[in-house]
């Protein structure tokens, strides 16, 4: 019997870069997925996807929310 319980999340950038270098003036990001059964940790993973796409090293990202 398939459940009628669901939950989906969409996580949306939406970047204005000004007047940086190589960089085009706007950017809209969109992260979608299916958190339906996702424990904390799947959060946690998707949303250092998401800093990572709004330009974020990976060393900051360690330093501020610790490594998995």
């Amino acid at each position: 019997m398939k459940s009628e319980f669901s939950l989906k999340v969409k996580i949306i950038l939406d970047c204005k870069n000004g007047d940086l270098d190589n960089y085009t003036y706007t950017n809209t990001y969109t992260f979608e997925f299916d958190a339906t059964d996702l424990t904390i940790v799947g959060y946690i993973e998707q949303f250092r996807t998401v800093l990572r796409a709004a330009g974020y090293s990976e060393k900051s990202i360690k330093d501020h929310m610790g490594e998995f």
